[in-house]
């Protein structure tokens, strides 16, 4: 898998680039209110989110390994961010003998960090400005001393 910014299309607003939502997730964890746990299995939950529009469906066992704690405790984690709205999880069984794993949508949390993203972004595009106007001058400088 190549590097190259994946888009999540958002139905009412259209494409938010990943990317932005996990800086801005990652940056601002304490005022989203997420544990080191929760970017940690929200992380691995994005991972497996190949498609747009086919939430991620990894099994709370896969995720647990991957991660090194036990099922219960991303069950635990999983339920904190289902009941504050972050993650929503859809149960796919049907019975106790059923063997199809939860889907999990991350729209909550894309929507949390919508304005925070928009911010990173608003303050990139302005370093960058600076940075450009910084350039500028030092390149005048350097012309003005050449000259003389």
């Amino acid at each position: 898998v190549s590097y190259e910014v994946i888009q999540v299309y958002d139905l009412l607003s259209g494409p938010i680039q990943l990317d932005s939502i996990k800086i801005a997730a990652f940056n601002n964890a304490l005022s989203l209110g997420l544990t080191a746990l929760d970017v940690n299995i929200i992380c691995h939950l994005a991972c497996h989110w190949w498609e747009p529009h086919t939430p991620p469906r990894p099994s709370i066992g896969r995720m647990a390994s991957a991660i090194g704690v036990s099922k219960k405790t991303i069950q635990r984690r999983l339920t904190a961010l289902h009941e504050r709205g972050l993650v929503t999880r859809t149960v796919r069984g049907t019975s106790a003998a059923s063997r199809a794993t939860n889907i999990y949508d991350l729209g909550g949390l894309i929507d949390a960090a919508k304005p925070l993203a928009s911010l990173l972004a608003s303050q990139r595009a302005e370093h960058r400005t600076l940075k450009a106007a910084s350039i500028k001058r030092a390149e005048s400088r350097k012309e003005n001393s050449d000259a003389t």
